[in-house]
């Protein structure tokens, strides 16, 4: 009886135990899977967001190299002269300008009622397109300060495109055309596709009205479309009022059932009349397709358990390393795109380390891939504090947001270079990071100055132009107007000029000039300008004196100065100067009238005999008679 018991209590207990054994298994393979399922679901979210928010960023970085573009044709379409070789000009910058920027397909101009007077390619000058609505939209109602988002509509070439624009207007603040930027689908397609981190992800752009314009992989049976429907997704994304929306369900374009991330674009930096709304989808079902296989398996462990664990656990770990596979692919697939990418793009830690960077920044910065999880952001960034740095980190991260800005970068060999940094927060796997994308901008900094130079400097004197003189003057009237002192406004002709320039070439005339204006500029105080104004015309300004004496003194050193002898090819040749002047506030016109009072004082003092100045009298609005007598009796108004 005892051994019968033992033997029933041995079998009952194994029974027991086995059940507890197989009731906890069970309760850990069901939580397990559960876990793995609510995690694939997370992770999956936080992808397509970060999809949406990488898209974003490089989106960014395109736009705002097209509205550049369009802004530079707009401040140089003044200086086009339609009448004589302006619009060859015109052509010719807007064909660099779409060599420069792969993002546009087609770059044109097109005056008030809808025609192309230039365009990049040419072959669509002379067309009208007044009914575009990139042409129309800005017509109605014409705002400079916009960007015109145009929806999709069908191209000469029969696919869908969206074009940016800006409007010109005339002087009188009217309505005179638009510059239209049309961008280049295949290049957008490129920049969507490439955060499709596995095959059954898509990508799309749409308008803000609700027009499909592209779709990755292509659904040209989609492109154009209207989602703006009751029940879509794009619906609800626009009926929920935020900036960024995951939805998951029946997408109604498609009928499929997904888990998609909307953004809403529109950047602080770019001023759009519409929004562009990012879409990334991803199919739930192919990523639970792993996830299902293992609940075949583990069920099959859990069933084969009482015959033998062994082989039970051999199957849990050929699961597990179909995860870990499967994770090795899609780290490598990034790890392409990252190599891929023509920008620097690189990830920090929140303690600011960098711990994932491309080849394209490692070749920026003069490293190799060794410094990675050592290169701290303040041993590179010039510009900021660690402090700084952190303070900006922190709070992208905290927001999940997106900044774009300028810095300064240092090379490994010491050397520094301007960068344009695209920023973004992003969570992976819970933790923070920023995921940042560098440009090095250094060329285009330095064409900004020399074309900002070249705007208010004479180009062979390397004197103030006349742009620059006036807003000189401007500034030195009011200044003045605050104090009891006095500002001498100056008007310098040269004498004998034209006959060096006639008789030794114009090369000669251009080194007289340069000496002339070294020469003037040696006889200028700290706070004084001198500027020209084109030939043998030049400025300035004489600011702080006290009394009259003093200018007569600095006007007397002016005409001694130009009548020294000038070396042209062993020739010694003899200008000399006729130069009027008025006295602010004697004279008590605004900016273009005491230029005109100065002109005029020259003008007489030409009249009466060159080699001279003469002060123009406020009293009698003309100036007095020339006198005989030259630079030392230098006639003037009040002497």
């Amino acid at each position: 009886m005892l051994r019968r018991h033992l033997k029933w209590g041995t079998a009952f207990t194994e029974v027991v135990m086995l059940v507890i054994a197989l009731s906890a298994l069970g309760s850990y393979v069901g939580w397990n899977l559960y876990s793995r399922y609510a995690r694939i679901q997370e992770t999956q979210r936080e992808r397509v967001q970060n999809a949406a928010r990488i898209i974003a960023v490089n989106l960014e970085t395109e736009l705002l190299a097209v509205d550049n573009t369009i802004k530079s044709v707009l401040a140089d379409m003044p200086n086009f002269d339609f009448h004589k070789s302006g619009k060859k000009e015109l052509i010719h910058e807007l064909k660099n300008f779409n060599d420069a920027v792969p993002s546009i397909r087609s770059f044109f101009v097109l005056d008030a009622d809808g025609t192309v007077i230039a365009s990049d390619p040419e072959n669509i000058a002379g067309n009208n397109f007044r009914d575009r609505d990139y042409f129309k939209i800005p017509k109605l109602k014409p705002n400079p300060s916009l960007i015109y988002v145009s929806p999709p509509y069908k191209t000469t070439l029969g696919d869908i495109n969206i074009a940016f624009s800006r409007v010109l207007m005339d002087t009188h603040g009217n309505f005179s055309g638009v510059v239209v930027a049309a961008l280049d689908p295949s290049y957008f397609a490129t920049l969507m596709g490439s955060v499709r981190y596995a095959p059954d992800v898509w990508t799309s752009l749409v308008h803000g009205q609700g027009q499909l314009f592209m779709m990755v992989p292509a659904r040209n049976d989609l492109v154009g479309q209207n989602l703006n429907l009751p029940g879509s997704m794009f619906f609800r994304h626009r009926e929920s009022g935020q900036a960024r929306t995951v939805f998951s369900g029946t997408i109604l374009s498609t009928g499929e059932d997904r888990t998609i991330a909307q953004l809403t674009f529109r950047p602080a930096t770019l001023p759009l009349n519409e929004p562009l709304v990012i879409a990334v989808a991803t199919d739930l079902k192919a990523h639970f397709s792993g996830l299902r296989s293992d609940i075949l398996a583990q069920t099959g462990l859990f069933g084969l358990l009482a015959i033998g664990s062994i082989m039970g656990l051999r199957l849990h770990q050929r699961a597990n390393r179909r995860s870990v596979q499967r994770i090795e692919a899609e780290k490598i697939r990034w790890q392409t795109i990252l190599k891929m990418a023509s920008d620097g793009i690189h990830i920090l830690n929140k303690e600011g380390f960098l711990v994932e960077a491309n080849q394209s920044f490692l070749n920026m910065l003069g490293y190799d891939d060794t410094i990675i999880g050592k290169l701290h952001v303040s041993d590179w960034n010039v510009l900021s504090t660690w402090g700084e740095i952190k303070a900006r980190n922190d709070d992208l991260i905290a927001r999940q947001g997106q900044m774009v800005f300028e810095t300064r970068h240092r090379r490994h060999d010491g050397t520094v270079m301007d960068v344009e940094i695209n920023t973004a927060g992003i969570n992976l796997d819970g933790e923070g990071y920023v995921y940042a994308a560098s440009r090095d901008i250094s060329e285009r900094k330095k064409k900004d100055e020399r074309l900002q130079r070249a705007a208010h400097y004479d180009s062979l004197t390397n004197l103030p132009n006349r742009m620059l003189f006036a807003d000189r003057l401007q500034q030195a009237i009011f200044q003045t107007k605050r104090t009891p002192l006095l500002l001498v406004v100056g008007y310098l002709d040269l004498d004998g000029f034209k006959p060096v320039n006639d008789r030794y070439g114009h090369t000669a005339g251009d080194v007289v000039l340069v000496e002339i204006a070294a020469r003037l500029r040696s006889c200028m105080r700290g706070g004084d300008t001198v500027a020209r104004l084109g030939g043998d015309e030049f400025v300035f300004l004489l600011l702080g004196l006290d009394r009259f004496e003093e200018c007569r003194i600095a006007l007397e050193r002016i005409l001694s100065a130009i009548n020294q002898p000038i070396a042209i090819n062993d020739v010694a040749v003899t200008v000399s100067a006729s130069i009027g002047v008025t006295i602010f506030p004697t004279d008590g016109g605004d900016a273009d009238t005491l230029l005109q009072h100065a002109d005029q004082a020259m003008y007489q003092a030409k009249l009466g005999g060159k080699n001279q100045f003469l002060v123009f009298d406020a009293g009698d609005r003309r100036s007095p008679p020339a006198s005989d007598s030259k630079t030392e009796n230098a006639p003037h108004s009040g002497s």
